[in-house]
C-alpha cells in the first residue's frame, strides 16, 4: 500500500513540475539609462527575465515606449496628450498656476512607475493600465512640490485635496 502513494505521490509532482512555466522573458533595452531602472523593477517583483543583443520576439524597451511581442502592441510611457492637456486646464483653472503631473501623489516621479505598469503587463497578461497604447492611471497634480489634485482620466474627474 505504501508503494503506491509513493508512485501517485511521485506522478503527481512529474506532472506539477510539467505544468510550471519556467520559461524566462527576454528583454531588449535600446536606451542604456533605463537599462538599471529595468533590472530593478525586475529583480524586485522576482520575474525571470534576461537582457538580449537583438529586437526579435523580445520586449523591447524605449526612453518613452514599450513594444509588447508577438504582435509590437506599443504601449507609450505617457498619457495621452488629450488627457495631459484637459488635467492641466481643469486644475489651472481652480489654481490659475501651472502644475506639474505625476503618477504617484508622494513623489513626482512618472517614467519609473509608468514603466513598471508597462512591465507588469507583460510579465502578468493584464494590460488593465493602458487604453489605447497610452497610460490610464490617475494623473496627480503638484504645486510647488505638493499634491493638490488627483485626475482620473478614465472619469476625467478632478478630485482636490484638503490642507
Amino acid at each position: 500500500m505504501k508503494r503506491h502513494w509513493f508512485i501517485l505521490l511521485s506522478i503527481a509532482i512529474v506532472i506539477l513540475l510539467f505544468r510550471v512555466k519556467w520559461d524566462v522573458k527576454k528583454i531588449y533595452v535600446k536606451d542604456y539609462e533605463i537599462k538599471e531602472m529595468v533590472e530593478k523593477i525586475l529583480t524586485e517583483k522576482y520575474y525571470r527575465f534576461s537582457f538580449v543583443d537583438n529586437e526579435e520576439n523580445t520586449l523591447v524597451i524605449e526612453k518613452d515606449r514599450v513594444i509588447l511581442p508577438p504582435n509590437d502592441i506599443v504601449l507609450h510611457l505617457d498619457w495621452s496628450e488629450e488627457k495631459k492637456e484637459k488635467a492641466r486646464r481643469l486644475a489651472e483653472s481652480l489654481f490659475q498656476e501651472e502644475v506639474a503631473l505625476s503618477a504617484t501623489e508622494t513623489k513626482i516621479a512618472t517614467e519609473d512607475v509608468i514603466l513598471e505598469r508597462a512591465l507588469d503587463s507583460f510579465f502578468r497578461g493584464d494590460s488593465s493600465f493602458f487604453e489605447n497604447g497610452y497610460y490610464c492611471g490617475d494623473i496627480y497634480l503638484f504645486l510647488k512640490d505638493e499634491c493638490v489634485a488627483r485626475y482620473d482620466p478614465k472619469t476625467e474627474e478632478l478630485v482636490l485635496f484638503g490642507p
